[in-house]
């Protein structure tokens, strides 16, 4: 299964194939056919099974986790956990939702973030990111028990467009495909801080399918569980 997104892409290198293959045979046509083969493998849309999870936060790309951290949410300005994952070049490039809920907020940045486009956000701590250069997606989610979820998608430096299939204002499924992160990139997601976080850096994760942490109403026994997380990185 092939990424709808991607669809154009390949049928243009089909194209270019069946061309090359009428003017000059074979050995014109077999670098496209190698190329069309690429592509369906990088643009590929694996099947997945979602976790029975209602609170699970699952990952919402294949990849892996390259940190955990107790930060300050710079786009709900508030104390918050953040997950990043790093995505594998070689695909899949499809996300997914990270939780079940509303989108009640979406910026999308082509050249990185402006302070100016966050009403409410914390601005310092956006004005000192590292890598303004990025592209980038934002959504949060606000889910049927009132928590947010900030889902963030940064483009690769080899491609800055990010596509999303979802918009502010629609409901948004556990897992459900809802965007294309061309030629890979990372993902950020933040969760309230009573959240549990059930994963560690280097940990290898799948979209839709692996649980990284879950929302929990128990302040007491969240804290307890995500502080042995933070302890062991």
């Amino acid at each position: 299964m092939v990424s709808r997104s991607a669809a154009p892409i390949i049928l243009l290198a089909t194209a270019a194939a069946f061309v090359a293959f009428v003017l000059c045979g074979w050995r014109c046509a077999t670098p496209l056919l190698l190329l069309i083969a690429l592509l369906v493998y990088f643009f590929r849309d694996p099947p997945r099974e979602v976790p029975p999870a209602p609170l699970g936060i699952v990952s919402p790309v294949d990849g892996r986790v390259r940190l955990v951290e107790l930060v300050r949410d710079p786009y709900l300005n508030r104390d918050a956990y953040k997950i990043g994952i790093r995505m594998q070049w070689w695909g899949p490039y499809i996300t997914r939702g990270p939780t079940e809920g509303k989108i009640a907020q979406q910026w999308y940045l082509p050249q990185g973030l402006n302070p100016r486009d966050l009403p409410g956000a914390d601005t310092a701590s956006i004005a000192s990111d590292a890598r303004p250069r990025q592209a980038r997606y934002a959504m949060m989610v606000r889910t049927d028990e009132d928590d947010e979820v900030v889902f963030v998608m940064r483009g690769a430096l080899i491609s800055q467009r990010l596509i999303c299939l979802v918009q502010a204002g629609e409901r948004i499924g556990q897992g459900q495909r809802c965007g294309l992160m061309r030629f890979a990139g990372t993902v950020e997601v933040y969760l309230p801080a009573s959240s549990r976080v059930n994963v560690a850096p280097g940990a290898p994760v799948r979209a839709g399918a692996d649980i990284i942490a879950s929302l929990v109403h128990n302040a007491g026994a969240a804290d307890a569980v995500s502080k042995e997380v933070l302890e062991s990185l």
